[in-house]
């Protein structure tokens, strides 16, 4: 019968007639080999080792003048880039000290020049994978014929004939040989290994095949494998190590030193005998290695960078370098402390857990058996989310954007809009402050209060009322809801708006009195940004993942911009820190101390209505940190699911894990050099006079010019709202606002 050869197909072509022809033409020639056989069994091997080699080889010299499967799109060279061509290359990442963490999607490979592999390694990939490389021309036909013969003999595939050149040909133009049937892609691997011997030299081939030969779990290249199995560079093997990689270059994942030790280490035996009968290795050197077991590091760097936090570096890179292929194999330096993150994601599973068995009251909505399963949206499971901000610099030391990164990818921590209840009530309390509405010693009016709607009246509720007045610095801490509305509409919310951006919050504030409360929503990154700014004096910084990207030549690309801006008085800033150092040691957020952390700290609550959401934000002088829990359909976590209590003490433990007691954190920025240092009476908000003995004095700081007169109780006529010296002397004229919203209605515990 006569049999044609078909040119390669191009994409969306059928290749199936020529893969039919092939295969029955091969179909008939073993079985007519195999009659021969039978009839002559001393002659017909070497006939049919010569016809095989004359078939075969002929074919393949018909072939070699075609051209190259087109596949460039998919990452596959030209021949006019052969040279100079670098394989794709998943982008790897680093943490902040430089180690190695994983990498981002796509294929993960560590690139390593030839002169990067040890003589040992060069050796044994060519004795046990393509003993005659350095003598043929990409096709061996030697090989060829002994394995045509085997084969045949078998009825089936048992041995091949790939050279080093026609694996690497497979492995550059796969994208497109993948879809041609065996004998087909066979015979392109041959035309194809025969151009690649033309265009390249020997060691430049090598060089291509160890860097692209898969080897398992995602890996592709000896530079990768070595990294992921053992912790090395290539250069740093040893000779059981370079054995064992050698041997799964056969299967990868039967011979994986990680999951199949014992079949690695029998793979491992083969390539160290033939090592030594090659005179690669001497005796001594082959038992000593053999003698060591096979093994592979516990905590190897990720293979796919998955998680939250990785997901998040994915982001920032695509932003930052929008081409792929200058993304191709870059080096991302990211801000990531392995140690924060870890804690984070422990600390939020305990929590979770401990939610759902109903520590903090009886838990209504499903809880995971086993496997979490895979959500393509809402989760329907309590969610939660963590981020830790270096204060300073705006750098992400953790970030934990849900429960399960196997379950959900959505990034709670970067991605979700929620409502921050009281957890935004620092930056009306702040932008007062900026105004000179307000000090921290003066009484703010905490009765019930209504405001007059478009569509009728709010009247927000108040757990926290335990009197008609109350000092704006108790008010902060123990989180009135009705002092709040009042400090905010003294300044009115489109200037609390402004504050908010100025603060770092790009979500939209809704200029309603209903905001002041936290019914405005924004996303937890930003929230931590703003409490950032507090901690650092006023300045802020910009949140980010990556410090620094760099090629594989090591040739910096981007570099994170040092630095901050000045955003907020810095008396302000210190102002408002020092209130919420006393919502953790006296108010709503005490909890957050029961983990042991003794250090400096100042943080709020957020709790929205009907416990649907859960927040703390604390910080010290150096790490910003905000907890979030809730459902991703909002819904009540557990009846009196505060902040305070189910989100604060995940913020607490987090803390003692990184800095223990806490005597050695970092402290707060100094108090500014023209603020006030004055003696109060706590229970007036008065400066202390001569004329009395004060009932609860203490000593409070002001920016100059809103210090309070000296007065003794019995000089104070009637009831005041805020200290008649100061511009805020009438918070009862409130304006009145043009839309009806509901807010929060509870406030913290």
């Amino acid at each position: 019968m006569a049999w044609k050869w078909s040119e390669p197909r191009e994409a969306g072509s059928d290749g199936r007639g020529s893969h039919a022809r092939s295969t029955l033409f091969l179909r008939l020639l073993r079985a007519r080999f195999a009659r021969v056989g039978r009839a002559r069994p001393y002659w017909w091997r070497g006939a049919l080792s010569v016809g095989a080699a004359l078939v075969i080889g002929g074919a393949a010299a018909f072939l070699v003048a075609t051209r190259a499967p087109s596949c460039a799109e998919e990452g596959c060279p030209t021949w006019s880039g052969i040279a100079d061509y670098h394989p794709p290359e998943a982008p790897s990442f680093y943490d902040r000290d430089g180690r190695l963490v994983g990498h981002l999607p796509g294929e993960v490979r560590i690139w390593v020049p030839i002169d990067g592999f040890p003589p040992a390694l060069l050796e044994a990939i060519v004795a046990v994978e393509d003993r005659r490389f350095y003598e043929h021309a990409g096709l061996d036909l030697k090989g060829i014929a002994r394995a045509a013969l085997v084969n045949l003999r078998s009825g089936g595939v048992r041995e091949g004939a790939s050279t080093i050149t026609m694996q690497l040909a497979r492995n550059l133009w796969w994208p497109r040989l993948g879809e041609y049937g065996r004998w087909r892609r066979k015979l392109v691997e041959a035309r194809l290994a025969v151009r690649l011997e033309r265009e390249l030299e020997k060691q430049r081939i090598l060089e291509l095949y160890l860097n692209r030969v898969y080897l398992g779990r995602g890996l592709y290249g000896f530079g990768a494998a070595a990294r992921h199995y053992y912790g090395k560079a290539p250069a740093d093997l040893d000779l059981s190590q370079i054995a064992t990689l050698v041997g799964a270059v056969k299967t990868p994942e039967r011979y994986n030193p990680r999951t199949n030790p014992g079949l690695a280490r029998e793979r491992r035996d083969v390539v160290l005998a033939v090592l030594e009968q090659e005179g690669i290795a001497a005796r001594e050197r082959v038992a000593a290695a053999r003698a060591e077991p096979v093994s592979a590091i516990d905590d190897p760097p990720s293979v796919q960078g998955q998680g939250y936090f990785a997901a998040a570096v994915s982001r920032e890179l695509r932003r930052l370098i929008p081409d792929p292929e200058i993304r191709s194999g870059v080096r991302v330096h990211t801000t990531l402390d392995p140690r924060a993150q870890a804690s984070a994601e422990r600390r939020l599973a305990e929590q979770i857990e401990a939610i759902e068995r109903g520590s903090y009251g009886r838990f209504r909505h499903p809880v995971p058996e086993g496997d979490l399963g895979r959500s393509d949206g809402d989760s329907d499971y309590l969610q939660g989310a963590v981020l830790a901000m270096d204060v300073r610099t705006g750098a992400v030391r953790a970030a934990v954007g849900g429960r399960s990164f196997d379950h959900s990818e959505f990034d709670r921590a970067f991605l979700a809009a929620r409502q921050p209840g009281s957890a935004f009530k620092p930056i009306v309390y702040a932008t007062a402050l900026a105004e000179g509405r307000i000090t921290l010693a003066e009484k703010v009016d905490t009765s019930p209060i209504e405001l007059e709607v478009v569509q009728g009246v709010w009247a927000p509720a108040d757990e926290q009322a335990v009197g008609d007045r109350m000092s704006v610095r108790a008010a902060l801490a123990r989180s009135s809801n009705w002092a709040a509305v009042r400090v905010g509409s003294a300044v009115g919310p489109h200037r609390v708006g402004q504050v908010a951006a100025a603060l770092g919050i790009a979500s939209r504030f809704e200029p309603v009195p209903a905001s002041f409360l936290g019914a405005s929503v924004l996303r937890p990154v930003e929230l931590v940004t703003a409490y950032a700014t507090f901690a650092n004096g006023g300045d802020a910084v910009r949140p980010h993942v990556i410090s620094r990207i760099e090629d594989r030549k090591g040739r910096v690309l981007y570099e994170h911009p040092a630095g901050s801006e000045p955003v907020l008085d810095p008396r302000v800033a210190y102002l408002t820190t020092q209130a919420l150092r006393d919502v953790i040691d006296g108010g709503t957020g005490w909890r957050a101390r029961e983990a042991g952390y003794r250090g400096p700290a100042a943080g709020k609550t957020g709790t929205t209505d009907e416990w649907r959401d859960a927040w703390f934000v604390g910080f010290n002088g150096e790490l910003a940190t905000g907890v979030w829990l809730g459902f991703d359909r909002p819904a009540t976590i557990t009846e009196r699911a505060y902040g305070g209590v189910v989100a604060a003490p995940v913020w607490g433990r987090m803390m003692a894990d990184l800095y223990g007691d806490g005597r050695d954190a970092a402290g707060f920025p100094a108090r500014p050099r023209d603020m006030r240092a004055l003696e109060v009476d706590a229970s007036t908000g008065y400066a202390v006079s001569d004329r009395c003995a004060p009932e609860a004095p203490r000593t409070e700081y002001f920016i100059p010019g809103t210090e309070p007169p000296a007065l003794c109780p019995i000089d104070v006529a009637a009831p005041v709202l805020v200290s008649t010296s100061t511009p805020s002397s009438n918070f009862g004229s409130l304006p009145a606002p043009v839309v009806r919203t509901r807010g929060p209605s509870g406030s913290d515990h």
